[in-house]
């Protein structure tokens, strides 16, 4: 083989691998599944103020987890108390990722399905599926404004 070739093979080689090296960091990082499990991994380690950040604000969500006053100290408060009280997650599964039209918020909204194991009193229980629905967020980052069960 010569020397013009084995240079033209290393140098498709190496494009490859910086495109592929740029997929990885720029392009697979901005997937709503990422908040997700950040949103579950924070609560399983804790840290509640991390988890309240992957809150879409003043959503539906944020109205769940914090009351009527959308508070931080509510969402933290019930949290603490159930983890007091012998309930904790520790482990959580992404069943499934798909996009559907919201006709309520009227956007077009990547719902991530998730399915989380937990310690209730002591004994292990898995809860229901549930869908959790995110948009990106003025910063463009993605973020939870509805939980639902499916109805499938």
């Amino acid at each position: 083989m010569s020397k013009t070739i084995k240079t033209l093979i290393t140098g498709l080689v190496v494009v490859c691998l910086l495109v592929g090296l740029w997929v990885v960091v720029w392009i697979l990082p901005d997937v709503p599944t990422k908040s997700v499990r950040g949103y579950f991994n924070a609560i399983m380690e804790q840290d509640y103020e991390k988890a309240w950040s992957y809150i879409y604000p003043n959503s539906e969500y944020m109205r769940d987890r914090g009351g009527p006053t959308m508070s931080f100290e509510k969402f933290r408060d019930d949290l603490a108390n159930a983890r007091s009280h012998g309930t904790k997650m520790t482990e959580f599964k992404i069943l499934k990722v798909y996009e559907q039209q919201d006709p309520f918020a009227k956007v077009a909204a990547q719902i991530v399905r998730i399915q989380t194991e937990n310690i209730v009193s002591g004994s292990p229980k898995t809860s229901d599926p549930k869908d959790y629905y995110l948009r990106k967020d003025k910063d463009g980052l993605w973020k939870i404004y509805k939980g639902l069960i499916p109805k499938e």
